[in-house]
């Protein structure tokens, strides 16, 4: 990947807003501290690289302006400046970005890297601003476009980073797109869902699986698998005795999954090294619970001890320098807290949160007091232990009419 640009090059250049997004929002997106982040390299070489000044391409001008919106974006969440202009700027251009998007659909000569990730950037706009459910639109039409028939997946390094951008998105957000049902035996490996079911198998094989989230392939593959049989058992397709076996095999995996795999993924200065093995160890917990509530619908008491380590892991983090520790393992463990300690710990990642300029962050904490609100409730009412109390956050998030992607 493209070394990062100098911020003087970006100041003299491009303006302030590519320069605030360079050190401070690509800063701040996953995986933290590595020096392959493609929100720190790829996506903004291609977006404003000092080497390719000319926008030639509809893709490359809804790029260009759909980071610019998103750096206004977030000047405006963190509230540190006069927001009227910045209000104007962010308007203008994510209208622009929205235009030539649409224009670049029309065409059928797109260039697919620079297409990706301007698509990934309107969602990330979306989450920043906070719009429950408005990123979803970017999400599925990444979707169309990637399984548009004959298309395929290039392997430069922008093409690939949107890519896994959108995949990891994808399972986070559970989406039934990676839950495609086998073709019947007449349809062939030719029929569309036999098509589909290859261009997310290539998807799931890459060797950085999970690298723009701060997890590593092993810990994303098994999340997938859990959300398989989380799929089997809502059509009662899968036995006990099949059930107990896979969900033991998942557990080995998760076992094993300590490191930040590829050669790629292994970041090279200490502190960025420490950021990640925090991240990996608190997703790793966070799989363990997910696979005890898919699979056992397991009471919070039988996962305090993950929802510990991933605690452990989030202050660790923090104490060492990190400023924006990963979503999706710190939401699934506080959704399980009854403990005062767990449910404290969860509230001081929740405020280190809303710090960083990402809007979804104050959903996020909305859905997880009503569940701890209703888990005291229901204790209470039924008079049994806090511990012993299930909640299903996707309900909660749903009586409250919110759709977050946990990111």
């Amino acid at each position: 990947m493209p070394n990062p640009l100098q911020d003087s090059e970006i100041i003299e250049r491009k303006g302030i807003l590519p320069s605030h997004f360079i050190n401070h929002v690509a800063k701040i997106l996953m995986p933290f501290g590595h020096e392959h982040n493609p929100w720190h390299t790829c996506i903004p070489e291609a977006a404003f690289g000092i080497s390719t000044p000319a926008l030639d391409s509809p893709e490359q001008k809804s790029l260009h302006h759909a980071i610019l919106a998103l750096a206004a974006t977030h000047v405006i969440q963190k509230g540190t400046v006069s927001q009227q202009d910045v209000h104007h700027q962010e308007s203008m251009h994510y209208g622009i970005a929205t235009s030539e998007l649409a224009q670049s659909i029309a065409t059928s000569n797109r260039d697919y890297g620079t297409f990706m990730a301007a698509v990934m950037t309107m969602m990330m706009i979306e989450i920043f601003r906070g719009h429950s459910g408005r990123w979803r639109t970017h999400l599925h039409g990444a979707w169309d476009f990637i399984r548009t028939p004959g298309s395929t997946i290039p392997h430069d390094s922008l093409s690939l980073a949107a890519t896994q951008i959108w995949y990891t998105s994808a399972i986070l957000c559970e989406s039934s797109i990676l839950c495609i049902e086998l073709p019947p035996p007449e349809a062939g490996p030719g029929s569309k869902i036999g098509f589909e079911q290859a261009i997310l198998k290539g998807i799931g094989e890459c060797p950085v699986l999970g690298f723009p989230l701060g997890a590593n392939a092993t810990i994303m593959g098994c999340v997938i698998e859990i959300q398989r049989l989380k799929a089997l058992l809502q059509t009662n397709a899968i036995t006990v005795e099949d059930l107990e076996q896979k969900s033991e095999d998942i557990r080995s995996r998760l076992g094993g999954a300590g490191s930040p795999g590829d050669e790629l993924a292994q970041p090279s200065a200490t502190s960025a090294k420490v950021y990640a093995e925090h991240h990996i160890s608190a997703f790793r917990h966070a799989a363990l619970i997910y696979l005890a509530r898919v699979t056992q619908d397991a009471a919070p008491c039988m996962l305090s001890g993950h929802v510990a380590e991933v605690y452990r892991n989030v202050e660790a983090y923090y104490q060492t320098g990190g400023h924006n520790f990963a979503v999706w393992p710190c939401f699934l463990a506080a959704a399980e807290a009854y403990d005062e300690s767990h449910i404290t710990a969860a509230r001081s990642w929740l405020e280190k949160a809303r710090h960083v300029g990402m809007g979804n962050r104050e959903h996020l904490s909305s859905v997880l007091e009503e569940i701890w609100r209703r888990r005291s409730v229901e204790s209470m009412l039924c008079d049994l232990e806090p511990g012993l109390i299930t909640i299903d956050w996707r309900e909660v998030m749903s009586d409250l009419q919110l759709d977050v992607l946990l990111i």
